[in-house]
């Protein structure tokens, strides 16, 4: 495989960050398209852990760093492990208490293993024409139209989240 590891690098920190904020905002369907269907239920028995503790968890000035930490391959998928140190002002609100742990005022940081898939037989293309609206568009930008908003599976396409440790 020929693999532009900076490149891919800066994708992971993205799609972390962007997976971070959408914790946040309490909206994972925003990122669902950077995620395997496994990464995302677990995504989602976190949610519904916050809910049922009446937990709030929020990220903000996220930085990630991430390192390569290893890569393999299978018959159907090249396999790529990252770790990613993340520095953000984390806190959690509980409802009804006076409890927060974490601050605004002292960022935290935390690390995580991401291991990122992309299937041997993916598509090279970039620029795909949308089947919702007809409009041409990077597909490996963001997985989305622009236009009408159709979610594309990336994982046909491109590198997308496997599994996320956080």
């Amino acid at each position: 495989m020929d693999l532009d590891i900076d490149r891919l690098l800066l994708k992971a920190n993205h799609m972390i960050k962007s997976i971070l904020y959408a914790y946040s905002d309490r909206d994972l369907k925003k990122v669902r398209h950077f995620m395997s269907e496994g990464c995302y239920q677990t995504l989602l028995k976190h949610f519904e852990e916050d809910d049922r503790l009446h937990r709030r968890t929020h990220y903000d000035e996220i930085r990630v760093s991430s390192l390569l930490n290893r890569m393999f391959e299978t018959e159907e998928y090249y396999n790529i492990e990252v770790v990613a140190s993340c520095n953000a002002y984390i806190w959690t609100e509980i409802e009804g208490h006076d409890a927060i742990e974490g601050s605004q005022e002292r960022k935290s940081s935390f690390g995580m293993k991401v291991l990122f898939t992309k299937r041997v037989d993916a598509q090279e293309q970039d620029v795909v024409r949308c089947q919702g609206c007809g409009s041409s568009f990077n597909i490996k930008q963001n997985g989305e139209c622009p236009n009408c908003g159709r979610v594309y599976d990336l994982d046909k396409f491109d590198f997308i989240i496997q599994e996320m440790d956080f």
